[in-house]
């Protein structure tokens, strides 16, 4: 089975989906995938950040201005996050 870009713009290009792309960018993506003294941990923390990273350019072949837009939205949505935090 295989799955492409069209794929995954068709499951991540609406409020749901933009939600869990989210997490998994913040989850997988950002921050250090090393940890000190645990290869095997990096080593596996760096495969998930290859997969996330593998998605958003698949969908970024098939669509480019509306992985920009979505991507563009999952930040927008972050900081509206934050700022009801932080009122808090």
């Amino acid at each position: 089975m295989t799955c492409s870009g069209e794929d995954m713009l068709v499951v991540f290009n609406n409020p749901e989906g933009r939600v869990v792309l989210g997490y998994l960018i913040e989850s997988y993506i950002e921050g250090s995938s090393y940890i000190t003294g645990d290869s095997h941990e990096t080593a596996c923390n760096e495969g998930k950040r290859m997969v996330v990273r593998g998605m958003i350019d698949c969908m970024r072949m098939a669509d480019p201005g509306m992985t920009a837009q979505m991507m563009c939205d999952i930040e927008m949505d972050r900081v509206k996050r934050k700022s009801k935090k932080d009122d808090n």
